[in-house]
């Protein structure tokens, strides 16, 4: 979900890259060896069960994410933080 977000707002002209968003993402996943989690079925339906806080569809995938895996987050977005979750500013 983060490639998707990341992909889109390349498009739009929000986020300016080094290179294309397919590779830049590729590159950032191996320099700092993360692992990539898919959207399970686990994850996609507790993005459904989350309370209204956050609108955002993409953002509630990630918040679902790391409820499922029990991972932090690195955002700017402070509503994250109101899922339980550990968030990184």
């Amino acid at each position: 979900m983060s490639g998707f977000e990341i992909s889109i707002k390349h498009k739009k002209g929000k986020l300016a890259l080094p290179s294309p968003p397919a590779e830049w993402v590729a590159a950032i996943v191996a320099h700092h060896d993360l692992q990539v989690l898919p959207l399970d079925m686990a994850v996609c339906i507790r993005a459904v069960e989350l309370p209204p806080v956050h609108a955002d569809p993409c953002d509630r995938f990630i918040i679902a994410t790391a409820q499922c895996y029990r991972l932090p987050v690195v955002t700017a977005d402070p509503l994250f933080a109101q899922y339980g979750i550990e968030v990184f500013f």
